[in-house]
C-alpha cells in the first residue's frame, strides 16, 4: 500500500510537467519582478498612464478591454509609440504598435517577431530594473517567449 501511494504521488507530480504540452504561449515576455520595490507599478502607471492617449490609440485602448485576459495597459509616447498590456504584473500579454501592425498582437501573432518581443520586454524590464534591489541573486531578468 505504501508503494502504491508513493507511485500515485510520483505520477501526480509528473503530470504537472506534461512533455507534450505546447511550449508556445500567448504571453510576449515574462517579467522578472524579484526584489521589486512597492512603488514600481504605481510609478509605471503614473509615468505611462493611458489618460493622455492620442485619439487613434484610444480606439485600440477600448479593444484591450475586450481581450480574454485582464491586463493593465500602459501608454508609451516616446518612440516607438505603443500600448503595452501587462497581466497580473507577471508578463506582457499584448501590444499595439501601428508600425508593426494595426492590430493588437500577442505572443502567438506571426506579425510579432522575436526581435520585437525582446525589445518590448526590455522596455518594461529596464523600467522595473530601477526598482529592484541590488542582489547577487537577482541576475536573471525577463524571458521572451520563442516563436519557433
Amino acid at each position: 500500500m505504501k508503494y502504491l501511494f508513493l507511485l500515485l504521488l510520483f505520477l501526480s507530480a509528473q503530470s504537472c510537467r506534461d512533455p507534450f504540452a505546447n511550449a508556445r504561449t500567448t504571453r510576449i515576455y515574462s517579467l522578472n519582478k524579484n526584489c521589486l520595490s512597492k512603488t514600481a507599478w504605481t510609478d509605471l502607471k503614473r509615468l505611462h498612464s493611458t489618460d493622455s492617449v492620442k485619439s487613434d490609440f484610444a480606439v485600440m485602448l477600448k479593444k484591450f478591454e475586450r481581450m480574454p485576459f485582464d491586463n493593465e495597459v500602459y501608454y508609451f509616447k516616446e518612440s516607438p509609440e505603443e500600448l503595452i498590456a501587462i497581466r497580473d504584473n507577471e508578463s506582457i500579454g499584448y501590444v499595439y504598435n501601428p508600425h508593426i501592425r494595426d492590430a493588437i498582437l500577442d505572443g502567438l501573432s506571426p506579425s510579432l517577431p522575436k526581435k520585437e518581443k525582446e525589445r518590448i520586454g526590455n522596455r518594461i524590464q529596464s523600467f522595473l530594473r530601477k526598482y529592484q534591489c541590488k542582489s547577487e541573486h537577482n541576475h536573471r531578468y525577463g524571458q521572451e517567449y520563442d516563436d519557433d
